[in-house]
């Protein structure tokens, strides 16, 4: 199921995404290979889906072929990661956002979060994807 547009409807709103570009995901499913650890992927679908800033999607296209040397075709191009934890306390997003979650007791969670960009990345892309991860993750909760 696609539960973003619904259980993060006001960032949704912000982002000016809408359940009908999340339905146009490609196949999208939830991995679990035991232990607690999970992931969700899709197949990459750009030019339907604006999960990423048009910039950062436009900046992915042109260096997959680059990546592409690097991995083998079905990695490259058939299976982006949306959001993946590392049992107990590991995450990642696809828009660059780690985090790694300290439970302090009842009811308390600390989490320190980090974005990674690509070193090379045009000032551009680097300005969208920070300020991407500021909306999923800021003072008013989690996305």
């Amino acid at each position: 199921t696609l539960s973003a547009p619904y259980s993060h409807g006001s960032a949704v709103k912000v982002q000016g995404r809408t359940a009908a570009a999340s339905r146009r995901r490609a196949a999208t499913m939830q991995v679990s290979p035991g232990g607690g650890h999970g992931m969700g992927v899709h197949r990459p679908d750009f030019d339907e889906s604006r999960a990423l800033p048009a910039v950062v999607e436009d900046y992915i296209r042109a260096t997959r072929p680059e990546v592409a040397q690097h991995l083998s075709y079905d990695q490259a191009y058939r299976v982006a990661p949306v959001h993946s934890t590392v049992f107990p306390n590991f995450s990642f997003l696809s828009n660059g956002t780690m985090r790694v979650w300290h439970p302090k007791g009842p009811e308390k969670m600390e989490v320190w979060a980090w974005v990674v960009v690509e070193k090379d990345a045009p000032p551009e892309v680097k300005r969208a994807i920070l300020r991407n991860s500021q909306y999923n993750f800021n003072v008013s909760g989690i996305f």
